[in-house]
């Protein structure tokens, strides 16, 4: 039982219910507010209009609520308006509605990072196994966009919210790629003093300063045309050739090295007690993942490892399933196919591998607060796992996802699902719910028609996309809410968008990172931990602000406006400097020695002090 988790039960309702009655969705046809026009206001009310940029801070207190319901920039982030909650619900408890935006982002941060270890990357690899992709392939394509798709739809989001949001989007992918150089690489060089191949480390940084000065030049003019944008998608495509030649190359010459080992091998009898083909131990798994996994799961792997973030999931998943066959041996299963089966896989606590009470507080607190967008996950995005496709299969609960599936996507990407509209359409009379209703009611009733339950169906991968596809759904929705709590922040406490990005969206951006690569690092892994710190800001750098100027330009019809300031261009510097002593360590010393990662740390906190520094003189 949990007598304790009543307090932080009731403390996330209350949080979440005060969100959603204070920040009512808007639409275009919305009826504008009165305006009391007999009051004085810094920025006069017949001087507003709905497309000018929010400025709230300039208005007389008493008219700030009419103005953050009026000018759309106030809440063109979202379908909510997080500034009624500090100027309409709470304008003399700004604290407090500070408080509850800083619960709901933790709760955003906890789900999207839930989405991307739980659905992105095992249903990515079950697709890249399925197409027969090369593991350096795959690893530069399908599943490092999985790793960095937060980032990248934070940014898009960001350049779709506003004209101006391009500011936030390059310094969110900056600050990550700050955070992540200097104190993630800091606190892993710190701790395990990790090998770094000169070879692996000295491409990634290369290719990560070509990014960074091309984000200089596009910033001298303060704008990014199309063939700019397009060119940093271009050198992205450079970058994952290199890495298949590198690849190929390492491959050929390890073959040449064994067959020299062959031609003077000796067989000797074997008189040792075999070792089981399909050992159950930790040390054997692990070491299998190690020999085949090289290089699945991100660009950096030139050497027998996998990705960080999929070498965690998989440690995590050995001792889970280890622990739970101790603790369950004994216990009665309901069998398959029926709903007390499909019942028992929906783990909204996540107790499998660990019982509740067995959970540290911390743990239990982000459990609850991860339950309803755990719930909904389970019950709209599948998950096959290339390597027994079997365990993840239940019929009674993918015919449910097969329902309820489309449209939830619809949802997502529809404002006005559950509403008709003028536009003389089908729509006139039908809401585009009911057409994601009838579409998800015939693929259930195909699941339910051709498969069993005794085991997957021929198109299990076919589950995989779709697992997939409402993964960047969900991550696509979490980030625009991300993004427009953090404009919320600026414009509340009047701090420009580039230090929020570059600082608070930087940091939790990277705080993902920071926890795989250290755990994978205390398992033993720390080169792998260390390479995969260079080379994923690279494919956030390159699609993801390539990706973003391309939406702006389509969307804005012409050059994509970007208004640098001071952050920015600090930002730049100390980052190029951070990879540029890393490089240089490398080199010298073979590895990032201990004093290295103290030096990364303490050069971090100095970019902060600057960056405060910068925005209390401005």
């Amino acid at each position: 039982m949990m007598e304790w988790g009543k307090f932080p039960r009731v403390l996330w309702r209350v949080c979440l219910l005060a969100i959603l009655a204070c920040n009512f969705s808007h639409s275009a046809n919305a009826q504008q507010p009165q305006l009391q026009e007999n009051i004085s206001v810094g920025v006069p009310y017949h001087e507003w209009t709905t497309n000018q940029s929010c400025m709230v801070k300039d208005v007389e207190s008493s008219l700030q609520c009419n103005y953050v319901l009026y000018v759309e920039d106030c809440f063109a982030t979202s379908r909510f308006s997080y500034l009624r909650l500090p100027y309409c619900l709470f304008p003399k408890e700004k604290p407090f509605a500070m408080f509850i935006l800083v619960v709901w982002i933790s709760f955003c941060f906890l789900n999207l990072a839930m989405v991307i270890d739980n659905r992105v990357v095992p249903n990515l690899e079950t697709i890249a196994k399925s197409l027969k992709m090369s593991d350096s392939l795959a690893g530069v394509t399908l599943l490092a966009f999985g790793n960095g798709a937060a980032d990248v739809f934070s940014a898009v989001a960001a350049v779709r919210a506003t004209e101006d949001g391009g500011m936030l989007a390059m310094a969110g992918i900056l600050g990550g790629g700050l955070f992540v150089t200097t104190v993630v690489s800091g606190v892993i060089a710190f701790n395990f003093e990790p090998e770094a191949s000169k070879f692996t480390i000295g491409r990634d940084v290369f290719f990560f300063l070509v990014s960074l000065g091309w984000v200089a030049f596009m910033l001298s003019d303060n704008k990014i045309t199309l063939w700019e944008a397009i060119l940093f998608l271009v050198l992205y495509f450079v970058y994952v050739c290199v890495v298949a030649m590198m690849e190929r190359v390492m491959m050929k010459r390890k073959l040449r090295v064994n067959e020299s080992d062959d031609d003077d091998f000796i067989p000797v009898e074997d008189t040792s007690e075999k070792t089981p083909l399909l050992a159950s131990t930790s040390e054997s798994v692990i070491e299998t993942t190690k020999s085949i996994a090289a290089f699945v799961t991100h660009p950096a792997q030139l050497y027998d490892g996998p990705d960080p973030r999929t070498l965690s999931r998989t440690l995590s998943r050995i001792e889970r399933s280890e622990s739970v066959s101790a603790l369950n041996k004994d216990a009665d299963t309901p069998e398959r196919g029926t709903w007390a089966y499909t019942f028992s896989r929906l783990d909204i606590f996540d107790t499998e591998g660990s019982l509740w009470h067995t959970k540290p507080l911390y743990v239990k607190i982000a459990v609850i607060l991860q339950i309803p967008g755990r719930m909904i996950m389970l019950l709209t995005t599948p998950v096959v796992y290339h390597e027994d496709r079997a365990k993840s299969w239940d019929k009674n609960l993918h015919v449910i996802i097969a329902l309820l599936s489309v449209p939830l996507l619809i949802l997502i990407f529809d404002e006005d699902a559950v509403s008709t509209g003028p536009d003389g359409s089908w729509r006139e009379t039908l809401p585009s719910i009911t057409f994601g209703a009838f579409v998800g009611i015939g693929l259930a009733g195909f699941v339910a028609l051709t498969s069993e339950h005794q085991g997957p169906p021929l198109f299990v991968v076919a589950f995989a996309v779709l697992g997939f596809v409402m993964s960047l759904a969900f991550i696509y929705a979490i980030a625009n809410e991300i993004v427009a709590v953090m404009r919320s922040f600026g414009i509340i406490l009047g701090i420009s968008e580039s230090t929020v990005g570059m600082t608070v969206m930087g940091i939790g951006n990277g705080t993902c990172d920071l926890i795989a690569n250290y755990l994978v690092a205390s398992k033993g892994f720390p080169g792998i931990a260390i390479s995969a710190v260079y080379a994923g800001p690279v494919l956030n750098t390159y699609v993801g602000l390539g990706i973003a100027a391309l939406v702006g330009y389509i969307l804005y019809k012409g050059p994509y406006i970007v208004e640098a300031d001071a952050q920015l261009f600090l930002g730049l510097a100390v980052l190029m400097f951070a990879l540029c002593m890393s490089l240089l360590c490398s080199l010298l010393f073979g590895r990032l020695p201990k004093f290295f990662g103290g030096l990364l740390i303490s050069l971090y906190g100095l970019f902060f002090i600057g960056s405060v520094v910068l925005e209390v003189s401005s």
